[in-house]
């Protein structure tokens, strides 16, 4: 018996689950409605002891809300995303909203695609400094 294929948001809650987390605690919840994705911090997951104010927890939410959106655009999907958008909500991560259709660019593919490449890496780091060309590069890349 064939499956059919995972819908667009199928895919991109795929692609969202694989952002880096705590301890791989996957500290976000996701609350979808039509043209709607909410990213929401999970407080039953968070590691008190090691992230007692959730700052860590918070960070992989974003991650998630980042995956979340790279998906959606590689799919040809043009997206609004708001950050914090409730003060009176601050457990509201993210809200992903689908804004008609885009050109994907080669820069979101390929991002959209090393998301299923990512991996934990827990060899212990080398006693080397980071060329300066790859500071750069990682720089900019942060600022987009």
């Amino acid at each position: 018996m064939s499956r059919p294929l995972p819908g667009v948001f199928d895919q991109a809650l795929a692609s969202a689950v694989r952002a880096p987390s705590p301890h791989h605690t996957q500290p976000w919840r996701f609350v979808v409605e039509k043209d709607v994705i909410e990213v929401w911090l999970d407080r039953e997951r968070l590691l008190t002891v090691a992230d007692p104010n959730g700052r860590e927890s918070r960070l992989a939410c974003g991650a998630a809300a980042f995956n979340l959106g790279i998906c959606l655009r590689a799919n040809g999907l043009a997206v609004k995303v708001r950050i914090l958008p409730d003060p009176g909500e601050p457990d509201l991560a993210a809200v992903i909203r689908l804004d008609g259709n885009q050109k994907t660019t080669a820069v979101e593919r390929k991002l959209a695609e090393a998301v299923f490449r990512r991996h934990t890496n827990r060899r212990p780091l080398l006693d080397k400094e980071v060329p300066a060309v790859v500071r750069s590069a990682l720089k900019s890349a942060a600022l987009q």
